[in-house]
C-alpha cells in the first residue's frame, strides 16, 4: 500500500465532540478523508459545480434514525455540511472521487 492509499484514521476522541456540535446524536465514526471538496451534480446542464464546502469528511453511526451520516467539517470559514441516509450506496468510485446518488 502507498502512502496515498493509507487511509486516514483518527482518534475518536480527537473529532467526536466537533462531530457532536454540529449532530448530538453522533456515537462514533468509522471513517475519515482529510480532505475533500463537495461538488453538486447539475442534471440541466450535465456539469458539476462546486458547492463552497470543504474540509474533513467522516462516515458517521448516530444513535437515532437515519443510522448514517456523512459530515463534512468545513474548514477557513467554510460551513459545515451534513447528509443523513437510511443506507449508503456507493454509486462509483474511481482514484480519489466518490460519487453518491
Amino acid at each position: 500500500m502507498t502512502d496515498a492509499e493509507e487511509a486516514y484514521n483518527p482518534s475518536q476522541s480527537q473529532f467526536i465532540g466537533e462531530l457532536q456540535r454540529v449532530d448530538s446524536t453522533i456515537t462514533l465514526f468509522r471513517a475519515a478523508a482529510t480532505h475533500v471538496v463537495l461538488y453538486n451534480y447539475q442534471k440541466s446542464d450535465s456539469s458539476w459545480v462546486r458547492s463552497g464546502v470543504e474540509g474533513t469528511c467522516f462516515v458517521c453511526e448516530r444513535s437515532t434514525q437515519p443510522r448514517i451520516s456523512i459530515i463534512i467539517l468545513g474548514q477557513s470559514g467554510s460551513e459545515n455540511w451534513q447528509l443523513t441516509v437510511k443506507k449508503l450506496k456507493v454509486q462509483l468510485s474511481r482514484d480519489k472521487y466518490i460519487f453518491i446518488k
